[in-house]
């Protein structure tokens, strides 16, 4: 009887480890693949050789077009042009920073540090005006006009401005959509929502193969 409950026993033991061993697997491999823990690199906003896309607004520069044609450095010339003036501004993708450059002012308007994670947190001056910059999230769906983006990395600055006609917290929020740059932005002003813009259209580059007629 005694050896009887002993094989039992060990039985129900290696059956408990087994189990254990198991859901420790399962829980390793859902850390590695859960993608609100997965860092985003430069590849995330690699645009190809050109990209062009077009934006709604829905105060004062309602219609905007962003048109990014990459350099022989990997960065992107960004002609825009819509219901504002014309400008040149440059998009420079680093290793461990990405930064949107102002041409007329050579101003770092958007700046970003990378790898970007969820809850990663950094500081810029702008202006005189220290900003905030957080990571909402990674994972976000936007759906907008043009299509619906997955994967979207969810960014928040932040600064507290003192100037004649803007005081108070102000609030961007950056919707960046994989390999699309930019694809919604909201601006609040002081808690309240003023302003927001998104794609409508997206127009990709079309090459064609050096060897045959087939279209890319």
């Amino acid at each position: 009887m005694r050896k009887t409950m002993t094989v039992k026993s060990i039985f129900l033991l290696v059956v408990l480890c087994l189990c254990f061993s198991a859901c420790d697997a399962k829980n390793i491999q859902k850390k590695v693949n859960d993608p609100g823990d997965k860092k985003m690199t430069k590849q995330f906003f690699d645009m190809g050789k050109e990209l062009v896309l077009y934006y709604k607004g829905t105060e004062t520069f309602k219609d905007e077009i962003y048109e990014f044609k990459k350099d022989n450095d990997n960065n992107y010339n960004v002609h825009v042009y819509g219901d504002i003036s014309p400008s040149d501004e440059k998009l420079v993708i680093n290793k461990d920073e990405i930064f949107f450059i102002l041409g007329w002012s050579k101003e770092k308007w958007i700046y970003l540090e990378l790898p970007l994670k969820k809850g990663k947190k950094w500081k810029h001056i702008l202006r005189d005006d220290e900003h905030t910059y957080e990571v909402l999230g990674t994972t976000a769906t936007v759906e907008t006009p043009a299509k619906i983006f997955k994967d979207c990395i969810v960014i928040k600055d932040s600064y507290i401005a003192n100037a004649a006609d803007v005081r108070g917290l102000q609030e961007n929020i950056y919707y960046f959509a994989p390999n699309h740059w930019i694809v919604k932005q909201q601006e609040y002003d002081n808690g309240k929502l003023f302003h927001e813009h998104f794609v409508t259209d997206i127009k990709y580059k079309i090459e064609k193969s050096k060897n045959t007629n087939i279209i890319k």
